[in-house]
C-alpha cells in the first residue's frame, strides 16, 4: 500500500508540476502580441482552468504532504498580479455622498431582447438604467428602430429625459447598431475612433463635470468571430463530449479566436496611442471582448487601473451565454480620481451584464 501511495504523490506531484508551469505562463501571455504570436494568447483564455488545479493542491498538500505545498504557494506567490486582477478580493467602501459620479458602462445586445415596445412595461434595458441612475451611461450595441411598434430613438430620449445630454456614433454606416453616451453632464467634444470593423468602434467625448473637463472614451472592440451556431456547439461539447466532433470544434474555434485576437491587437494600439495623448481625467470604458489576461486588456490598460480589479470582488463574470463566462467589459481610469465599489449587476436583458463604479474627482 506504501507503494501505491508513493506512486500516486508521484503522479499528483508531476500534475502539480505541470499546472503551475501553465499558470506561470499564462499568467503573463498578455505581454506577447497576437501580431508577433498568437499562441500565447490562447494559453491567457486558459487561465482560470490552470488556477483551479494549483488551488486545489494548495489543499491536497496541506492535507497529504506539507513538503510539497510550497510548490503551488511559490507558484500563487509568483503570479499573484494577475491572480487578483482575475479574482479581486477587496472590501466594499462606501462612496463620498457628494461631488461622486456614478457610471455604468453596458453592451445592450441591441437594447435588450426586447424589440417591441409596450408603453406600460417599456424596456428591460432602459428601465434597469432608470432605476440604477447613473450621472454617465456609455452603451455598446446600442441600437433603435424607425418603427414605432418597436424602440425607437426618440422613445428611449423620452425615458432617459434625465440625461440632457446623449451621443450616437454608428460602428458603421452599413449597421444602425454603434455607440452612445447619456449624460448629466454637458458633452462639449466628441470624436469617432474607427476601425477597420463592420461593427466595431469607439468614441471619445470631453465633458464638463462641474466646471473639470474630463475624458470619457466608450469601446466595442472586434468580437471573437463565433456565430451563434459556434457558441451553441461549444455549449454542447462543454455538456456532452464527442470525441468524433472535437476536430472540427477544436479547427474552428482556434481559427475563428485568433483573427479576433490579431484584429484586437491593432485596435488595442490604435487606441493606446491615442489615450497617451490625454492628460485630464480619463476612464475608458466598454466591451473589449478580451479577458484581464490579454494581450488587449494589457496594452490599453498600461499605466491606467482597472475599476473592477481594484475595488471589486470576485471573478466578476460580465458575459454569460452559452457557458462563454469571462470578464470582457472593463473600467479603466487614470489617478485624477479615487474609486469605490464597482459592480457586475446579474440582470439578464443582454448577453453581457452591466458594471458600475463610483468615481470621484481628486482635488
Amino acid at each position: 500500500m506504501k507503494i501505491l501511495g508513493r506512486i500516486f504523490d508521484g503522479m499528483m506531484l508531476m500534475i502539480n508540476i505541470i499546472a503551475s508551469l501553465l499558470l506561470i505562463i499564462s499568467s503573463y501571455s498578455d505581454h506577447i502580441s497576437p501580431l508577433k504570436t498568437v499562441y500565447p494568447s490562447f494559453l491567457g483564455i486558459m487561465f482560470p482552468f490552470f488556477l483551479i488545479p494549483v488551488i486545489f493542491f494548495i489543499i491536497y498538500w496541506g492535507f497529504r504532504k506539507r513538503i510539497y505545498l510550497l510548490i503551488p504557494l511559490l507558484t500563487i506567490a509568483v503570479c499573484w498580479e494577475p491572480v487578483k486582477r482575475y479574482v479581486p478580493i477587496n472590501v466594499s467602501q462606501k462612496p463620498p455622498k457628494e461631488n461622486v459620479i456614478k457610471f455604468i458602462t453596458y453592451n445592450t445586445c441591441n437594447m435588450g431582447r426586447e424589440r417591441e415596445w409596450n408603453d406600460k412595461k417599456g424596456n428591460s434595458v432602459i428601465n434597469f438604467l432608470k432605476a440604477e441612475d447613473p450621472d454617465i451611461i456609455c452603451l455598446q450595441e446600442y441600437t433603435f428602430f424607425k418603427d414605432n411598434k418597436l424602440i425607437t430613438e426618440a422613445k428611449i430620449k423620452k425615458e432617459l429625459k434625465d440625461y440632457p445630454y446623449y451621443h450616437y456614433s454608428k460602428a458603421t454606416p452599413q449597421h444602425n447598431s454603434g455607440l452612445a453616451i447619456f449624460s448629466k453632464y454637458p458633452i462639449k467634444k466628441t470624436k469617432q475612433i474607427d476601425y477597420e470593423s463592420m461593427y466595431n468602434t469607439s468614441c471619445l467625448y470631453e465633458l464638463d463635470v462641474n466646471g473639470q473637463r474630463i475624458t470619457v472614451i466608450n469601446n466595442h472592440l472586434e468580437s471573437n468571430k463565433l456565430s451563434k451556431e459556434d457558441r451553441e456547439f461549444y455549449n454542447e461539447m462543454i455538456k456532452h463530449f464527442q470525441s468524433e466532433k472535437l476536430g472540427t470544434f477544436k479547427n474552428t474555434l482556434i481559427s475563428k479566436l485568433a483573427t479576433g485576437y490579431r484584429i484586437r491587437a491593432t485596435q488595442a494600439e490604435k487606441l493606446k496611442k491615442i489615450i497617451d495623448e490625454i492628460d485630464t481625467p480619463l476612464i475608458v470604458c466598454g466591451d473589449f471582448n478580451d479577458t484581464p489576461i490579454s494581450y488587449c486588456y494589457q496594452h490599453i490598460r498600461g499605466d491606467l487601473n482597472d475599476a473592477y480589479a481594484n475595488t471589486g470582488l470576485g471573478p466578476g463574470i460580465s458575459y454569460h451565454e452559452n457557458l462563454f463566462l469571462f470578464r470582457i467589459d472593463h473600467i479603466f481610469y487614470n489617478n485624477h480620481y479615487n474609486v469605490y465599489n464597482a459592480k457586475i449587476h446579474k440582470v439578464t436583458y443582454s448577453d453581457h451584464y452591466p458594471m458600475s463604479a463610483y468615481f470621484e474627482l481628486k482635488k
